[in-house]
């Protein structure tokens, strides 16, 4: 019935892209059932991405995680070859090049990671810790916590929240949808 309903609904979708020249790549299109976009089958994929987001069933976003921490290492490993170990650049270059290719990653969807499992929220963190330990390569003895605090930086659960609650106060204020809920 559900899959009827949506095969309608794609096939108008098709007519109205037809009409108006546009196409969608059939690549691009995941499901969860067998449907069909201009004749093609849309692909299933047990782990489909959403705005850069990747969905598992439980919505745990473990597999999410997995892909932060893969893409996050490849450039901690850039910080470790810009930093070198004779030369380099400086710690506040160092911080600033984190804070756009690392940070910027670990923060881009504060909601999940607020909302994550414990372990995947550690996983997070880490890659922080990594990262920051890469740029100031401090005494073994040095707390995490103590490593942020010298750094003037908060953990990216502190962040993640505070990035939320500035996007839902601007979303109230600017938003009328929302205002209405």
């Amino acid at each position: 019935m559900i899959q009827l309903k949506l095969q309608t609904f794609l096939n108008d979708l098709n007519l109205w892209l037809s009409m108006w020249r546009l196409k969608l790549s059939n690549k691009k299109k995941e499901e969860a059932i067998s449907l069909k976009f201009g004749n093609e089958p849309i692909a299933y994929e047990k782990n489909p991405k959403f705005l850069g987001i990747t969905l598992d069933r439980s919505l745990t976003f473990t597999q999410h995680t997995n892909n932060l921490k893969h893409r996050a290492q490849y450039r901690v490993n850039m910080l470790k070859h810009l930093k070198g170990k004779k030369w380099g650049l400086n710690t506040k270059l160092l911080l600033i090049t984190y804070k756009a290719l690392i940070r910027s990653i670990l923060e881009y969807s504060p909601f999940v990671t607020l909302n994550t499992c414990d372990s995947n929220k550690k996983a997070i963190e880490s890659i922080q810790t990594k990262a920051l330990r890469t740029i100031t390569r401090p005494s073994p003895l040095l707390s995490n916590s103590k490593l942020l605090t010298q750094l003037n930086l908060e953990s990216i659960q502190e962040r993640c929240k505070k990035l939320a609650n500035n996007y839902l106060t601007r979303a109230l204020r600017t938003n009328p949808l929302i205002k209405d809920l």
